[in-house]
């Protein structure tokens, strides 16, 4: 077993439960994302950065558009 890949894998699991109320959706999902590509072997980040802010950003509007409440598509900090 790859350690490094296994606790890389680990720390996109963690990602969210951290992140999500103070990055919002969009950024947390593209954290882990990069991160579960890393675990996989990718080798490019900026490509992997901008995927997850894609995936993330569209998978906030489908859940907004079905009424789920997410909140804002990015929290401002003290509001």
């Amino acid at each position: 077993m790859d350690k490094r890949a296994f606790f890389t894998a680990l720390a996109a699991t963690i990602v969210p439960a951290l992140t999500m109320e103070a990055l919002g959706l969009p950024i947390t999902a593209m954290l882990s994302f990069t991160l579960v590509a890393r675990a996989f072997g990718s080798n490019k980040t900026l490509i992997d950065l901008i995927t997850g802010a894609i995936l993330g950003s569209v998978c906030w509007f489908l859940f907004s558009r079905l009424g789920l409440q997410l909140g804002g598509f990015l929290p401002l900090a003290g509001v």
